[in-house]
């Protein structure tokens, strides 16, 4: 298990505030099944937890802003996640090949400004439910014009 908490991070406050998982920084690593970042970390960089597998729960960080290409690509055991508010990017294949997954995307109706804020193919070969706190109409603003590819998403309007 995985936890990324100012506790378990010999950092100051500013260098916490900064707080990036890097490039490849856990990719493969299959006995990794708990992954909780309850600090400010505001970006998963690419390919950081790619290929890990026995990941079944992800817990973001509230100030989390990116989340980079193929950053959780083959994790297939994961079957839901929350992408918080905050989150302005989700990059190409980010949850790639993730299996059968529900997404929930937190949004603020009328008052999120978040454009393309998920990219082309984000989600490809996976088996996607998203669930959308807007409306139709914002969802659309929302992402890039060929985030579905190859259209195996299914977006649910919660407003």
């Amino acid at each position: 298990n995985l936890k990324v908490s100012e506790e378990s991070a010999d950092r100051t406050a500013e260098e916490t505030a900064e707080m990036i998982i890097g490039h490849s920084a856990f990719a493969n690593c299959v006995a990794l099944t708990t992954v909780d970042f309850d600090t400010n970390v505001k970006e998963i960089g690419e390919r950081a937890f790619m290929g890990c597998s026995g990941i079944t729960s992800v817990t973001l960080s509230e100030n989390l802003v990116r989340i980079n290409a193929y950053a959780f690509y083959g994790c297939s055991a994961i079957s839901e996640i929350t992408i918080p508010k905050s989150v302005k990017k989700i990059e190409t294949y980010a949850f790639g090949d993730c299996g059968e997954l529900t997404v929930t995307i937190e949004y603020d109706k009328g008052t999120d400004k978040r454009y393309n804020a998920i990219e082309a193919s984000a989600f490809y070969k996976s088996v996607v439910t998203i669930k959308f706190g807007g409306t139709e109409a914002e969802w659309k603003g929302f992402v890039d014009k060929d985030w579905n590819f190859p259209n195996k998403a299914t977006v649910e309007y919660v407003a």
